[in-house]
Parts: structure tokens; sequence; C-alpha cells
């Protein structure tokens, strides 16, 4: 039987845009764009600023752009990192069921970096970037929830594989060149959940995506490393996760399927983990059902998966960014003000009275019914009961949440998203040649249209630390 790393490098090798179905090719192109949008939204926070001005500094000018009106280039592995840092860092981007992670911020960010460099067309970008995306979730399907659960976040340990396949695809790297990228990358996997709420968060992204050019270029200059190394002992799998079932993986490879339509990614409506979601979406139909206003409000309860309890670590949020992983500080938004948005998650500690002062009348308490007595049950389904001072009480039950497969967003929401994230660093008329060019992504000749596009519409220039 082969290896997962052989088995993987067929894969790269026979994977192609043109056989997927229009849907699939569909849902790429627009998690592509969604992804690009959180991309240019992230570019003004601190965190994207700190590792470009960083990353300036210290690494080569090359021909890959640095992308929110930064106007520079660099080389790809550092470009990528830039990138996926901004693309990350509001955690407004999609996720994988399968990963149980964010695959478009990794693979995209390396995808464009490493295409742009290669003078690559838009339909090998867009193949490569579904090539990673794929991988990604092909690993997860492997490893999790095993992987997860330890504390490992997976955007950084598994993305990294997503990136050096699809760098490994626009390189044209052969079976044994993939295998070995493979084998790198295993070494240069990192992530840990102990860091969410933090600015290594999106770290994470960063590491992986420039890792994972890194991996797939180390190994075409003809670096080699262990075609065993996700089943040996001291591998991968056995030291990451202590066991996998990599028949999850390969049985979805022999039928074909596609993570972009089986089961789907999820879109995020809302700039916070995704833990938070089904929750945020309780509390608005309880509102809307109720009618009640915030000061109605005695008691909030949200049941959850063991997965949620594990990723919410801030029932009182001090920061914006602790905000994102706290299920009191997003239900705080939604009760008050309809929902978390961009503008909530701005600066250095909470001084909203309103939001400090509801985040203790929510509890969060694990549900063992939700998962059946598991770790996660594959949705983040979460139950909330709300408690008002009239002895009014209402309860909710969200398996889905808007911007999951089963439930996506609409046409319109999705567009809103886009231009939301890209008017912070782009004027208006731009961004429509801007999704102009991104719907058409696969008839492109190259992609370097696209940083020119966002620089010419770019409201600013930021700053650069000398080198």
């Amino acid at each position: 039987m082969a290896y997962l790393s052989e088995t993987l490098a067929d894969y790269i090798l026979g994977y192609s845009l043109d056989s997927l179905g229009e849907e699939d090719v569909r849902q790429a192109r627009l998690f592509f764009r969604d992804g690009f949008g959180c991309m240019l939204a992230g570019s003004a926070e601190p965190a994207a600023r700190i590792i470009t001005n960083y990353c300036a500094g210290h690494y080569g000018r090359g021909g890959a752009s640095v992308y929110g009106g930064r106007a520079v280039e660099l080389e790809a592995g550092a470009a990528a990192m830039c990138n996926a840092v901004a693309a990350h860092v509001h955690d407004y981007d999609d996720v994988s069921a399968s990963a149980t992670g964010h695959p478009s911020v990794v693979v995209m960010p390396a995808v464009l970096a490493l295409g742009e460099r290669l003078r690559s067309s838009g339909k090998q970008v867009l193949e490569a970037y579904a090539l990673g995306v794929e991988v990604m979730a092909l690993m997860g399907r492997a490893l999790n929830p095993g992987h997860y659960s330890r504390g490992w976040h997976n955007t950084g340990t598994l993305g990294v594989f997503g990136a050096a396949a699809a760098a490994g695809k626009l390189l044209g790297l052969d079976r044994a060149q993939l295998v070995n990228a493979l084998g790198i990358a295993a070494s240069c996997s990192s992530g840990l959940k102990g860091n969410f709420g933090t600015m290594t968060k999106p770290l994470h992204a960063g590491l992986a995506a420039s890792r994972g050019i890194f991996a797939a270029e180390l190994a075409g200059y003809g670096c080699d490393a262990n075609g065993q190394i996700f089943e040996m002992p001291g591998g991968f799998i056995p030291v990451t996760t202590g066991e996998g079932d990599i028949r999850r993986a390969l049985s979805f490879i022999e039928r074909h399927g596609c993570e972009f339509t089986e089961p789907g990614l999820e879109m995020k409506p809302f700039p916070s983990c995704k833990a938070t979601h089904n929750g945020i979406s309780a509390a608005l139909e309880l509102k809307k059902e109720l009618g009640f206003q915030p000061e109605d409000v005695t008691r909030v309860r949200v049941f959850c998966q063991p997965i949620a309890m594990d990723l919410l670590k801030y029932p009182r949020a001090e920061t914006p960014t602790q905000g994102k992983f706290s299920m009191n500080y997003c239900i705080a938004c939604a009760i008050l003000y309809g929902g978390p948005r961009l503008e909530h998650f701005r600066g250095d500690r909470i001084e909203d009275g309103r939001i400090k002062s509801f985040m203790p009348l929510v509890e969060m308490e694990v549900c063992p019914e939700i998962a059946g007595g598991e770790y996660f049950n594959g949705t983040w389904e979460t139950w909330v009961q709300i408690e008002l001072r009239d002895g009014r009480r209402g309860e909710k039950r969200v398996r889905y949440a808007p911007g999951d497969p089963e439930n996506p967003m609409s046409g319109e929401q999705i567009e809103e998203k886009f231009r939301e994230c890209a008017s912070i660093v782009m004027s208006p008329q731009h961004i429509d040649r801007l999704m102009l060019a991104l719907d058409g992504l696969d008839r492109l000749e190259n992609i370097m249209g696209l940083p020119e596009i966002v620089n010419q519409g770019a409201k600013f220039h930021a700053p650069w630390a000398p080198r």
C-alpha cells in the first residue's frame, strides 16, 4: 500500500480544474474572492502592520505584492506571510469543517505570492488554490478530531500541507519532489490554540503560507525528506495526534469528492470565532421573536459542545481580540447592536460600558447531548436560553448558522461583506473593478492585474520600516 505522502503526491499531479464540476469551480471562485476581501480588511490592522514592517526590514525585495495599499514587493514567502496574517487577523474568513480550520487564509496568499512571481495565469492560481484547500481538508479527514482536540491550531499545522501542495503544483514539481515537499512541510508544521485571542493566532496562518512555499521550493532544489513521514514512529501522525484514520482521506480521493461542495466551506457573516456564530444567530432570532430590549435581559444561558468551550476562553474579554473568542462578548454585541461587526473588534481595550455590563449576564456550559458525548458533532450546534425581567423565557437551538453550506448567505450578503472589507483600503470605483477581476479569475492571462487594481485604488500607503 502506498504511504500517505505518495498518495497525496499522485493526487496533486492528477488534479485539474477542468475535472471539477461547474458548481465546484463556482464555489472555489467565490471563496477565493471572500478570502481576498478579508485580506484587504486585515491589512490595516496592527498585527498585519507589525509583520509587514518586520518582513520589509528583514527579507529581500522580490516579485510578490503585499496587498492593502502597501505598493511594495517582497520575496514570495515573506509576501505570503504578510498577506496571510492580514487575511486571518479579523477571523472573518472561511472555515472547513473537515479540516477544523481556515483554509483560504493559508492557501490563497501562498498561491497569490508564488503565482505573481511566476507570472502564472488566473486559471493556474485558482487551480492551485482549490487543490491546496482539498489537501488541507484531506489531512483533516485523516487526523480529526484527535489532532484538533489535543490543542493544535489546524490552520497552521495542517494548512502548511495545503500551501505546500498548492506551491508544488504551481512550481511543476514531480512525484518525488512532491513527496519530499510534504515531508519538509511536516517538520515546518506549527500552531497552538493557546495563542487564540492574541496576534499570534493569525501569525499561524502566515507561517503556514510561507513555510508551504519554502517546503515546495526546497524540495525543488533537491532537499529530501522521509517518504513515510506521516505513518512512521516519530512521524507526524504518531507525534501530533497519536493515531488517525488515513482511510477517510483515501476514500474521499477514490470517489473524487470535492471539499467545496462536500460538505462545502463555511462563510462567515460575523468577524469572530466560528464557535460563536450559532450562539449569535440564536440570540438574534430570540430578540426578534420576543421583541425585548437589552435592558430587559436578566440571564443568557448558552449550551455548547466541548469544542466551543475549548475555543472560547474569555468569558470576561478585556480586549477586542479576546472578544473574538468570547461567547459572552459576541452575544452582548448581538443583543446590544444587532451582531458583532468589524468596528466591535478595534482598539487595545474594550471601552464600551454597555458590553462590559452585559457580559456577566451570559453563562456558557457544555451540553453533552448536543455532540452525543463527542468533542464535536461536525456542526457548531448551540442552544441558547434567554430570561427576561417580565418572567418571559425563550430558547433557540441553532444547528446551522448563516454562512453554513446548509444555510448559505445570499449573493447580496456576500457582495456586501466583500465591499465592507475592501472599502477599508480601497475606493468604491476600484472595488467594482476588483470584483470583476476576481469573478473572472480563471480567465485572467496572468494575475499581475490584481495588485495593480488594489494599488491604484488604495486610500493610503502604509509606512515601511527601513531595511
